[in-house]
């Protein structure tokens, strides 16, 4: 999947910077790191003094017509821009469209910074070969088959079983899962509450439940990713 992860980090990429072009009036505000598969935004403070808290940004300008604070060090002057609130404000914008975001502050440099997973879509909009992010795994895990409501699954897609052990039936539709190192999940999705099941071992013939995640996020950009090109 390391490949996947590369592609995926870089369409994911393509989305934000979009959003960031469109909200900040100066781009350099905003460095794009990587966490995992996930865009990690820092918001750039290149002052020596902090005058800003983890939400601002200041950036370094070359004259002083431009610049809303002034540094003397050494007998030089250095002029900086202050954008206030760049990271709520990019935040909002990304929530907006439906990204997942995480804001948190660089435990060093006490910078904003802002985790990207992706966006936000209830399991009916997946398909095979897409990536999800289910509530606080750091690693997606990919579609390998869909089952819309009313159709039999595969005979080697096991339904998942209840706790008196009654299968769950195929009128509701299952998404089929697998994670980066070979475990076997499966959605149930039915009146809007999505149910995540999984094999107990690689012996066993069912899936038991697990959990009802909140969120159920596609890791990507349909707009340019796979969905597009494949």
């Amino acid at each position: 999947m390391t490949s996947d992860k590369d592609a995926v980090h870089t369409d994911l990429v393509d989305a934000v910077t979009a959003v960031v072009d469109q909200c900040l009036e100066d781009t350099r505000a905003v460095e794009v790191g990587q966490d995992n598969w996930y865009p990690d935004l820092l918001f750039r403070q290149e002052t020596f003094i902090v005058h800003e808290t983890a939400d601002d940004v200041t950036i370094q300008v070359s004259s002083e017509a431009e610049a809303d604070l002034t540094e003397s060090m050494a007998g030089s002057e250095s002029y900086y821009k202050q954008i206030s609130d760049a990271r709520p404000r990019l935040e909002d914008e990304l929530n907006a469209r439906n990204f997942v975001t995480e804001g948190y502050s660089d435990p060093e440099t006490g910078e904003g910074r802002l985790r990207v997973f992706g966006w936000d879509h209830d399991p009916s909009w997946f398909e095979q070969g897409d990536y999800m992010k289910v509530y606080r795994w750091r690693t997606p895990i990919e579609v390998v088959h869909v089952s819309p409501p009313g159709e039999q699954p595969p005979e080697d897609r096991p339904l998942p079983v209840t706790g008196d052990g009654e299968y769950i039936g195929a009128d509701t539709l299952h998404l089929y899962l697998r994670g980066n190192r070979g475990g076997e999940y499966l959605i149930d999705y039915d009146d809007d509450v999505a149910s995540l099941y999984q094999r107990d071992s690689d012996t066993s013939e069912t899936l038991t439940k697990s959990s009802e995640p909140g969120k159920t996020i596609f890791v990507g950009n349909p707009e340019t990713g796979p969905r597009q090109t494949g």
